[in-house]
């Protein structure tokens, strides 16, 4: 399976698991230099509008190229960070 295989197989599965929540894939942050994978809003009051960001990492280079900066941001737009 390819790196984008692996990617595409965990939007799905993210894309299931938030199906009664509003989402996004490839989320602009801020000024959209940066970018978040997936994020999730719960839009009921009594969840507290619990938003989620999701940066998905498949391969240990790619968790390796990523910074403080982008999920500094991504957890500015978020309650949760994954």
């Amino acid at each position: 399976m390819t790196d984008a295989e692996k990617t595409e197989a965990i939007l799905t599965a993210l894309k299931e698991r938030c199906r009664n929540e509003i989402w996004a894939v490839e989320l602009a942050l801020s000024s959209g230099a940066r970018r978040c994978d997936f994020w999730s809003l719960h839009p009921h009051a009594s969840k507290g509008y619990l938003a989620r960001a999701y940066e998905i990492k498949v391969s240990r280079s790619d968790f390796k190229r990523d910074t403080s900066i982008k999920q500094r941001q991504a957890r500015l737009f978020s309650d949760e960070f994954y």
